[in-house]
């Protein structure tokens, strides 16, 4: 091979580039170590792109100087369809279109059951008008349906049928994966791109991206960087990142991944979903209205899932109104930081943690989630301290379960080569709790209705709680389950002084735990007595918990309340 006239080199491609302005075959034919890939502003329906080279820089030629400004530069997975055909059926008063349609976007692996025996969730089939993303029904009837713009995929007539006139707008989803790193892809980077409509099959013929459902995936590549991109209408998942723990432990094929400043919104099931990528950075990114296809919301689905990695920090984000759970960690995940983050208006939990270990979780914001703004489940040697909790149904939860470290193998981490740390017992052990302001607003409607006279409690009982620790196990107390405060969470500000004047909500502790002495406001059940729910910030004290409660951190802050 000749050598190159550059090096690196700088390539400059377009929409409608051919040779070294296309930028497929710019990445598959032309692209070397330390080269960069500059697009220039449109739309590349573009798929299956691959990087395989390190230190390759993949950058929108202008970059938006804002971070919530829409890219000049899209990756999109779908096509315009020009030329359909409609029909008014026989007894029906709605006109209908059809459009040759082959496709199988059907996601049997995800489901792990045959296509026909998935629900719409597991389709990533998908339809556009304009900026509007229509739904997916699997009943042709639905068509008749006047009132809503549906599509429905008949697979047997390899057809595609909409009930509404398509216009010159409407796009269909063809491609299946955007952009593939590729191990040897140490050090590259996305900058400024969007990356739109694609479908995540797990039928991809590359065995790297399989499973991944993903428009972008990072295989195992380290050190790559996502700046200023934007995930949007992907029908699975906007972005998966993947490492490879080796028998040494270290370096970890696929860690030290950096998302910044950007933005996953409306993708079907998830924003991103990272497994054992070690040392990954999440910072001052948007998360915001994902799983759109409607996959159960207390599963994977929501803004963010990080699973079986160690030292993850996110700093910074704003995880908003997401289906199901903000951010989660779960399986054995390790070390993590969560700080300054927005969760708000989640359908399920703002932050969970789940059957994993060391977390430090700090000077977040969690408001009006429709389960907890925080719950660490079956987890250890967290730490909760100056968040701001407001209009949760639960401010912070703590729940021990059924699983143990012993009992649980599916929930370790599945990469057979990791040493897993002592801490990692799937127990509720060394919670601290301080420093927390838990403010009134009202929480979310839920399914059940609040009763304070009701003999059995649970935290989702349609009560309002500040804190509420359970022990599904054994039924034990908050001090068996090493659970503590600092006495310095405040729980007054905006609160009623007396809950018991009310019907709904009750806005202290559901807790486990017996009365160790009286304050100076009394208490109202012996010292001998184990409650699981107290009606007075008074005779909550009475446990030992948060006398006096303190001056709300937040004022202490300097900062007011809203």
């Amino acid at each position: 091979m000749s050598p190159r006239a550059c090096g690196p080199c700088t390539y400059l491609v377009s929409p409608t580039g051919v040779g070294t302005q296309n930028l497929k075959y710019v990445l598959t034919n032309l692209v070397q170590a330390n080269d960069v890939v500059l697009l220039a502003d449109g739309v590349y329906r573009v798929g299956d792109l691959q990087v395989s080279v390190p230190n390759v820089t993949i950058r929108a030629q202008h970059v938006p100087s804002v971070t919530d400004t829409a890219p000049l530069v899209w990756l999109d997975g779908a096509i315009p369809y020009r030329y359909w055909n409609s029909e008014l059926p026989a007894g029906s008063t709605t006109r209908r279109w059809f459009h040759a349609y082959s496709k199988d976007f059907c996601k049997t692996t995800l489901g792990a059951r045959a296509c026909a025996q998935l629900s719409v969730s597991y389709r990533g089939d998908q339809v556009f008008q304009g900026n509007a993303s229509i739904s997916q029904t699997l009943r042709s009837a639905d068509l008749r349906d006047a009132t809503r713009k549906v599509f429905y995929v008949d697979p047997t007539a390899h057809r595609l049928y909409i009930n509404f006139n398509p216009g010159s707008t409407t796009e269909v989803t063809d491609l299946e994966t955007a952009l593939l790193f590729n191990r040897p892809a140490v050090g590259s980077m996305l900058q400024g791109v969007g990356v739109r409509h694609y479908a995540g099959n797990d039928h991809n013929t590359h065995a790297a991206a399989s499973k991944a459902n993903a428009a972008v995936y990072v295989a195992d590549a380290t050190s790559v960087v996502l700046r200023r991109d934007w995930f949007s209408f992907n029908a699975v998942r906007g972005v998966k990142t993947q490492g490879d723990v080796p028998v040494g432990q270290t370096p970890v094929a696929g860690e030290g991944v950096l998302i910044d400043r950007s933005t996953f919104d409306h993708n079907g099931e998830l924003g991103l979903n990272a497994v054992e990528s070690d040392g990954i950075i999440i910072q001052h990114s948007l998360f915001y209205r994902n799983n759109t296809k409607g996959f159960y919301p207390g599963g994977e689905a929501g803004g963010a899932k990080l699973l079986s990695l160690h030292r993850a920090a996110v700093v910074d984000n704003d995880f908003t109104a997401n289906i199901g759970i903000g951010l989660w960690f779960d399986r054995s995940a390790y070390d993590a930081t969560v700080a300054d983050n927005v969760f708000d208006a989640n359908t399920w939990d703002g932050f969970k943690y789940e059957v994993s270990s060391r977390a430090t979780v700090t000077g977040n914001t969690a408001v009006g989630n429709g389960r907890s703004g925080f719950i660490v489940y079956e987890a250890s040697q967290v730490a909760l301290s100056h968040n701001l909790l407001r209009g949760n149904l639960v401010g912070i939860e703590i729940q021990e379960g059924t699983r143990t470290f012993a009992n649980d193998p599916n929930d370790h981490d599945p990469d057979h080569d990791r040493i897993m740390p002592h801490e990692l017992t799937f127990d509720v052990a060394d919670i601290d709790v301080h420093a927390n302001g838990f403010y009134y607003a009202p929480s979310p409607p839920t399914y059940a209705r609040c009763d304070p006279t009701a003999s059995a409690q649970t935290a989702l009982d349609g009560c309002q709680y500040a804190l509420a620790i359970e022990d599904d196990l054994a039924q034990r107390d908050a001090t068996a389950l090493d659970v503590s405060t600092s006495h310095d969470n405040f729980h007054r500000a905006g609160w009623p002084t007396d809950p018991t004047h009310i019907r709904v909500p009750v806005f202290i502790a559901l807790w486990q735990a017996p009365s160790t002495g009286a304050t100076g406001s009394g208490c109202t059940h012996a010292a001998t007595a184990r409650r699981v729910r107290w009606a007075a910030l008074a005779d909550f004290q009475c446990t030992g918990q948060e006398p006096g409660a303190a001056t709300p951190w937040y004022t202490r802050r300097g900062l007011a309340l809203g």
